[in-house]
């Protein structure tokens, strides 16, 4: 059925054309995935830019004040775009972030436009179609689907967790409001769903890994190692794509509202006190207009995923990135504008959401990832060494990938791969989960397509997967293939067979005294035939672009930090919420943090009342204090 589904897939992305081409890079299922623009037409009043040479480090200029090629401000004269409309609010975007901003705006009886730069079109990327936006966890602090399931989280918790694994580098007012308001807008938009005609009240729901975890990170662990594994409060899992089609639709049903598709937002219009009162964009046959909102222009552009050259300006580890997905058509646009309207951007480094299990030959192959090589068997780098405890989030498996020797590994496993017990005590979670046997997920096979025995024996018919009778003959053709995929002919055979051998021993022994790996994920390499597949780090999407308060109002570049009036930023371009990495630890996912920033930003703009009374939020004081 799954590749049937591909395979009418890739029949509709042929029928699409010129117009909704597939992203450069394959994109991930829990990716976002978006046409490429087609080529640029004149415009009615050409912009000019400024030569500005690009700054580097010898012109000592800070990274925030240089000014790359990518970032050269366009100019354009006011006085000869002639077209124009005025609305209350101008939302710049209609993903994830921007329809829940948009429906909330037309709930509340707004006059608002919602400018996208793609085509309404589906667009087909790794196979599968896709449109503007998709998502898999919402990662919402809490819902009614939750509380009815029996389940229970502790919102303090989540706050503090968020706040520890970003390091302390975000907006603690921001993270508490997300937080305090996830029950509210996650039940808006179940109702929103349900009211669309969706099933949303047997929705599956993850509290954590294959329920092998202490009830707290910081609680005495049941076995040694386990305060290594990562622990999820809670997140709720709907199919692809199934909230944004229900919004729009609904938005359309309801209250006549239609996106303007093919309009690319150019640059924000400043009044002579600062105020940013519209925005100039460009229509699919070239002319450009200038869109004024009266209330408030709101940025919901997503991320930077599609923009190398940005990546190399703000990623440090932009080029061992084995893989980058997302949508190619993010290019950072809300970035730019904010930063020419004088934001504040985030400091360097910028956050990712960090991918393991990516391989280019998986994705030639017809699978967007690798699953049994996220999964925690025994990981060796290019010269057959262990170097980490494989019990760890895809994030973290991804940042220790990245330092090692080509910025690759080798995933080791054995037969034992197809028994269900030993997938479950491996754990995983969401897109890393190969077993249904705790949860399982909606759609075909009840679990993601990548992760199936069926992909995992497509991908070792393929030769993806090495395969061998024994060890020494596994290590033999490492080092044949190893320079085809990238990651050398450097494995020393006698000290990745001592390797394997000592992992072995570690495992009879039943406690790593290596890497401090949980006991219940240990197991041998000793059952052939052998497997080898090699994998790297990719990204799905940034999470970092302009500073906003809890408000959602942008804030300055200049040392004052105000909000720049007028002006307001959500989901993945608006920084704050996530540093360094996007974590799994407290799964507060970039989609519910773009539903419930587009919800906040949507009663911000219009000075409507927001109840975000951590004693009222919804079933706080029943789960915790019970």
């Amino acid at each position: 059925m799954i590749k049937e589904q591909m395979e009418w897939n890739r029949r509709q992305f042929l029928k699409l054309g010129a117009s909704a081409a597939v992203a450069a890079t394959a994109g991930m299922a829990l990716a976002s995935c978006g046409t490429e623009q087609a080529a640029e037409k004149p415009a009615v009043a050409a912009p000019t830019q400024t030569p500005t040479a690009t700054a580097t480090a010898g012109a000592n200029v800070r990274l925030e004040d240089q000014v790359w090629d990518f970032e050269i401000e366009p100019e354009f004269d006011l006085d000869a775009i002639t077209e124009e409309e005025t609305h209350e609010v101008v939302v710049i975007g209609t993903a994830t972030s921007g329809m829940h901003c948009i429906y909330a705006l037309l709930e509340a009886g707004a006059d608002v436009i919602g400018l996208e730069k793609l085509n309404s079109e589906s667009v087909v990327v790794g196979g599968i179609a896709y449109r503007r936006s998709v998502g898999f966890s919402w990662g919402f602090s809490y819902n009614t689907v939750a509380h009815n399931q029996g389940l229970k989280v502790e919102i303090d918790r989540i706050v503090q967790d968020q706040v520890r694994i970003s390091n302390h580098k975000v907006d603690q007012r921001k993270i508490r409001r997300v937080v305090n308001l996830g029950p509210t807008v996650s039940d808006w938009q179940l109702g929103i769903m349900r009211d669309h005609g969706d099933d949303v009240d047997n929705l599956w729901v993850e509290d954590h890994p294959e329920r092998h975890q202490t009830p707290l990170p910081t609680d005495a662990t049941e076995r040694p190692g386990q305060q290594d594994t990562y622990w999820h409060p809670l997140g709720y899992t709907i199919w692809a794509g199934d909230v944004e089609w229900a919004l729009e639709e609904q938005a359309k049903a309801r209250f006549g509202f239609e996106v303007t598709y093919e309009t690319t937002a150019k640059k924000l219009i400043k009044n002579d006190s600062g105020r940013v009162i519209g925005v100039i964009a460009e229509k699919a046959d070239g002319t450009l207009i200038k869109y004024y909102g009266t209330k408030g222009v709101i940025l919901a552009t997503g991320g930077y995923e599609g923009n190398k050259e940005m990546q190399k300006k703000y990623l440090t580890d932009a080029d061992r990135y084995i893989v980058a997905v997302g949508k190619a058509t993010n290019t950072g646009d809300g970035l730019l504008m904010g930063q020419w309207a004088g934001a504040k951007v985030e400091d360097w480094p910028h956050t990712v959401m960090t991918w393991d299990g990516m391989s280019p030959e998986c994705i030639r192959a017809g699978y967007d990832y690798i699953g049994v090589a996220r999964q925690a068997w025994l990981y060796v780098n290019a010269y057959g060494q262990r170097f980490m405890n494989e019990d760890v989030t895809f994030g973290g498996q991804g940042r220790s990938i990245s330092i090692q020797p080509y910025a690759m590994m080798w995933t080791i496993f054995d037969e034992k791969y197809k028994d269900p017990k030993i997938e479950t005590n491996l754990k995983g979670t969401v897109c890393r989960r190969m077993t249904t046997v705790y949860h399982t997920m909606p759609g075909p096979g009840g679990i993601m397509p990548f992760c199936t025995n069926e992909a995992t024996q497509d991908l070792i018919d393929a030769g993806v997967i090495l395969k061998a009778d024994t060890l020494e003959e596994l290590a033999d053709l490492m080092i044949e293939r190893g320079p085809e995929f990238g990651i050398g002919d450097e494995l020393d055979k006698p000290g990745f067979l001592a390797t394997v051998a000592r992992y072995n021993d570690l495992c009879d022994e039943g406690y790593d005294w290596d890497f401090g790996k949980d006991p219940i994920s240990l197991y041998k390499i000793d059952e052939p035939p052998y497997y080898a597949v090699r994998s790297g780090c990719g990204f799905l999407v940034t999470q970092s672009g302009v500073y906003t308060d809890e408000h959602m109002r942008v804030l300055s570049k200049d040392v004052s930090r105000k909000p720049i009036e007028g002006l307001y930023a959500i989901g993945n371009v608006a920084s704050g919420f996530n540093a360094f990495e996007f974590s799994m630890d407290t799964n507060l996912g970039s989609l519910g943090h773009a539903a419930t920033t587009g919800y906040i930003a949507a009663h911000e703009v219009l000075g409507l009342p927001l109840e975000d009374d951590p004693k009222k939020t919804p079933f706080r004081n029943k789960n915790i204090f019970e």
